[in-house]
């Protein structure tokens, strides 16, 4: 069991003690094969934004205009992607944009560079309503993030 557990990874920890449990609360086990004190202990991955040279080193790879825009909005709110894929035109006035946080719901409003509201009048094209990036709006979490990943 503690080889299954020093290869597995935190998922792998918690559905072994949850097997374990289930085991020895239905009788199946007299006793747990490994108390939960011996459990590894899993340590997160902490989290990071990317640096300035590796958004430059990503904004240099990218070819289409519309993804360029997309991590520039990225790299100037600071939001996450599918908050940044979210803002609607209506909702960028007096170079603020505003917009619900998808996982919170939350009002999020900040000011914006001239360069970031320069290029979000060009993603507009003329348009009043509606998303600056729909196609990029209306793909999944899943698939953004695989395009980063990939870059």
């Amino acid at each position: 069991m503690l080889e299954l557990l020093n290869l597995g990874g935190t998922q792998t920890n918690i559905y072994l003690a949850a097997l374990q449990s289930l085991a020895v609360d239905t009788g199946i086990l007299p006793h747990p094969i490994l108390p939960k004190r011996l459990f590894p202990k899993r340590t997160k991955i902490p989290k990071r934004a990317i640096t300035l040279e590796e958004h430059r080193r990503l904004h240099s790879s990218l070819r289409s205009y519309r993804w360029r825009a997309f991590l520039q909005i990225l790299w100037e709110t600071g939001a996450t992607q599918a908050d940044a894929a979210s803002p609607k035109i209506e909702s960028c006035k007096n170079n603020t944009i505003t917009y619900y946080r998808c996982k919170t719901g939350q009002r999020a409003a900040q000011h914006i560079s001239e360069e970031l509201s320069k290029t979000l009048s060009s993603l507009t094209a003329g348009r009043r309503r509606g998303y600056f990036q729909p196609a990029i709006q209306q793909m999944g979490s899943k698939d953004r993030a695989a395009i980063f990943r990939r870059l």
